[in-house]
């Protein structure tokens, strides 16, 4: 009998943290013991399935770690004394979110690209007439259920892109970053985006690629970092033409997505991008640590030049 399939890996046998932590379910697979052959294309279904579910045990531990906010709503310096910061209860009420639409003309101002910004407004529509605390509670959540699909969706992209080591996702699933993080703020919109554009580039399907770069780009700025990547590799692996065609699907997504609402309102649109450019240091930069240090601005400690801004 075979030691195991050779379109599957065991992670147990391969991984020594893996087999260190396998100790409190019955330790690694044994060395006679033989995974169920499979068809390539749904080998990697079952360790999705329980990292999935293993990821929203992580999520669970983010809401936890949130808890004194959701009690008692998220208020300055309370919110940062109790580490709970959340950019999504206050940007529904500083935007208005639960008011209009933004990007509008007349709106308020909305410092997030398109389709993240259109994201946060259907999921304000939702929320419930109450008090100020309600609403922040409401809408913290709603998104803390749609992180979780997005998570749970981004775990099994993750692990259908390694097929023959899918238990790789594991690194998604079990991140301390998703306790940290993943409910300050949207990002994970823009990540799933970009992720299931690499898994069908990765399949060859081009066209399907640049459409989810494109909306990808449309709700981060990052991706555009990926699509010069693939370039680079392209370069290397003769496969140009292809990225055109990728680039190409990407700007035209773009284009169709973002150019009803630079007609009918460019300056709410790109404002977002206007000041990003412009930012100083902020919340999650080290450049914050000396200006706090010292408490001056940071254009003091850089020498009356601009301070080094945020890439998000």
């Amino acid at each position: 009998m075979s030691p195991h399939a050779p379109d599957s890996v065991a992670p147990t046998r391969t991984d020594p943290v893996a087999a260190s932590a396998s100790q409190v379910v019955g330790g690694p697979l044994g060395r006679y013991a033989a995974t169920t052959r499979r068809a390539a294309r749904s080998a990697w279904l079952p360790a999705a399935a329980v990292l999935v579910g293993l990821s929203s045990l992580t999520l669970a531990f983010g809401v936890l770690q949130k808890a004194h906010c959701i009690s008692k709503g998220w208020s300055s310096p309370d919110q940062f004394w109790h580490a709970c910061y959340s950019d999504l209860p206050l940007a529904y009420q500083s935007a208005g979110l639960g008011h209009g639409m933004p990007y509008l003309p007349g709106a308020q101002p909305l410092d997030q690209p398109l389709v993240t910004g259109l994201v946060m407004w259907l999921v304000g529509l939702a929320v419930p007439d109450g008090s100020a605390l309600a609403h922040q509670q409401w809408y913290f959540a709603l998104w803390a259920l749609l992180i979780t699909v997005l998570v749970m969706a981004l775990v099994a992209v993750t692990a259908a892109s390694v097929p023959r080591e899918p238990w790789r996702a594991a690194h998604v699933a079990l991140s301390p970053l998703l306790v940290l993080v993943a409910l300050v703020s949207v990002d994970l919109v823009g990540v799933l985006l970009a992720s299931l554009a690499l898994w069908a580039w990765g399949r060859n399907k081009v066209p399907l690629a640049g459409v989810l770069l494109g909306l990808a780009i449309c709700a981060r700025t990052y991706p555009l970092v990926l699509l010069v990547a693939i370039g680079l590799l392209a370069v290397r692996s003769g496969g140009v033409r292809a990225w055109s065609r990728l680039a190409g699907t990407a700007l035209a997504t773009w284009l169709a997505v973002s150019l009803p609402w630079l007609v009918m309102n460019a300056d709410g649109l790109l404002s977002v991008y206007r000041t990003w450019w412009r930012a100083g240091a902020s919340y999650g930069s080290l450049w914050m640590v000396p200006w706090w240090w010292v408490g001056s601005s940071p254009s003091a400690w850089s020498g009356g030049r601009p301070w080094p801004r945020s890439p998000w």
